[in-house]
């Protein structure tokens, strides 16, 4: 009988679902790593997106080296997520156990250049220039691939750049995901009501937003404000508005979702607005594997003619 073993770096929206698809599996989930980095991200983090990106890699390091130790004789199979994988599938190989990577961080070694591009654009924002994953974090992310016999990846764009670097294709295959529930969708309203993907951050599209405000004027936009909000001027714009509606699970009166994020990312916003029939507009980063209209990066003349397209926007569109 098959034993799967499945290393849980962190709480991941991925556990469950992969749990249910396996069938017998041990989620191995050390308590005290939760412990540890919830009194590290009080200590040190205190908010900062650089900082708490950077706790995640040490705890995920962490608990694959706890994993390394406790790697059960009897498993068949070992699933482990990006950052957690190295040591674990170290001692999977030897003992001749499947291992398996979830992919379910970006890419490092391409979302450093998605961010230089971003800063080469935008240089006033502090987040695109700040943050960058260690060297020692990019090369294990790497070596965590060599030594996978299966990737799971969670959109296309994710699967083309693990083939890209060296990953048969037939051993990349899609994560598996629970879906939010469908619900009717609610009535739209006359003006496009347009809801952002992701927090608001630069990396996320908010420079685009703007401009695409400017080219829709009967616009709003919705977001999820976070730490780290930029540029600083976006919240204050009159027609932009902060909604939960990620939180409640539910999109009522939103026309469309915009996804024009810079790098590799998943936006719980996609995936909700795929499984509620609203339409979805973004980079190919963005979307997963959930259909849409795709857009360049950057290019906000893109964005709104497709949402003129999509009969969001009533003819408001001025694309000059």
């Amino acid at each position: 009988m098959s034993m799967n073993f499945i290393v849980a770096g962190e709480p991941s929206s991925w556990i469950e679902p992969l749990r249910a698809r396996l069938g017998p599996a041990r989620v191995f989930a050390p308590r005290a790593a939760d412990v540890l980095a919830r009194a590290t991200s009080r200590a040190w983090a205190r908010g900062a997106a650089d900082r708490i990106l950077s706790l995640r890699f040490l705890r995920r390091r962490l608990v694959g080296e706890l994993a390394a130790r406790v790697l059960p004789r009897d498993a068949t199979a070992v699933y482990a997520p990006c950052g957690a994988a190295d040591r674990v599938f170290a001692v999977a190989r030897q003992r001749g156990i499947k291992t398996v990577l979830v992919h379910d961080l970006p890419s490092l070694r391409e979302l450093h250049a998605d961010l230089d591009v971003a800063a080469g654009r935008f240089p006033d924002c502090v987040f695109l220039r700040r943050f960058r994953a260690t060297r020692a974090d990019v090369v294990r992310q790497e070596t965590e691939r060599a030594l996978a016999d299966e990737i799971l990846v969670r959109g296309e764009h994710a699967r083309a750049l693990v083939i890209e670097r060296g990953a048969e294709a037939s051993r990349v295959h899609r994560m598996p995901e629970k879906a939010p529930p469908p619900r009717a969708r609610a009535p739209v309203p006359p003006t496009p009501t347009l809801l952002l993907a992701g927090y608001a951050a630069a990396r996320s599209g908010t420079n685009e937003a703007l401009a695409l405000l400017d080219e829709l004027p009967l616009a709003t936009l919705l977001v999820r404000a976070g730490d780290g909000t930029e540029p600083a001027r976006f919240l204050r714009h009159p027609r932009v508005r902060v909604s939960s509606a990620v939180e409640r699970r539910e999109l009522r009166g939103v026309s469309a979702v915009i996804a024009p994020a810079w790098c590799e990312s998943y936006p719980p916003e996609v995936t909700l607005a795929h499984a509620l029939g609203v339409p979805v507009i973004g980079t190919l980063r963005a979307m997963g594997f959930v259909p849409g209209t795709v857009v360049a990066r950057g290019d906000v003349r893109a964005l709104a003619s497709a949402i003129t397209a999509s009969g969001t926007s009533r003819g408001e569109a001025r694309l000059t």
